[in-house]
């Protein structure tokens, strides 16, 4: 529908607003109306057929995707569960220590002496019961939630970056299989 504005129409008079819609009279001009049209431009490629190579085509590249984003994904998630577990035990390792080395700065420095040479004729195997044995007591829930915390976070890490490489490999694979580069 269009509308047109006429600059020959005056109103006379005062504008009565108490008048109803039917009431007033309504003056149209006669629109001159062009017929829809569209210009088909020649220099557009037509849509090419779908048929059975390019159906192969996009068959293997699918398939050649699939197995890379696959391998990616499991190499990024193993590569994140190692890391992780080793920054935790580091975590919590110097979580442990911290706390092991807080009991020993308050005693008296004649405790701590007598106490060295105490572990040094004990020998090492007794030292290390003694101070692995306590350790568990020195993590607190905090330091193991901040030590599953930095696992988890370099388990994302390594899986954010694992999906990063595996779609850019998949963008190489879509270009050359799908847009016709399969000289390489």
């Amino acid at each position: 529908m269009a509308v047109s504005f006429n600059p020959a129409f005056r109103a006379e008079g005062p504008i009565n607003t108490d008048t109803k819609q039917s009431d007033v009279k309504q003056s149209v001009a006669p629109v001159a109306s062009k017929p829809d049209s569209v210009e088909i431009s020649k220099s557009e490629p037509k849509a090419q057929k779908k048929g059975l190579i390019s159906g192969f085509k996009n068959a293997y590249a699918n398939t050649k995707k699939f197995f890379i984003t696959t391998g990616y994904m499991i190499s990024g998630t193993a590569k994140g569960a190692v890391y992780g577990t080793f920054g935790s035990v580091v975590v919590l390792s110097a979580a442990a220590v911290k706390n092991l080395i807080k009991p020993i700065k308050t005693m008296p420095k004649a405790q701590v002496l007598k106490d060295a040479e105490e572990e040094v004729l004990e020998g090492a195997e007794k030292v290390a019961e003694k101070v692995a044995k306590p350790a568990r007591k020195y993590l607190t829930t905090g330091n193991k939630v901040l030590a599953g915390a930095v696992g988890v976070a370099i388990l994302a890490g390594n899986m954010i970056a694992a999906k990063l490489n595996a779609n850019e490999k998949g963008a190489t694979v879509d270009h050359r299989w799908r847009t016709g580069h399969n000289n390489v």
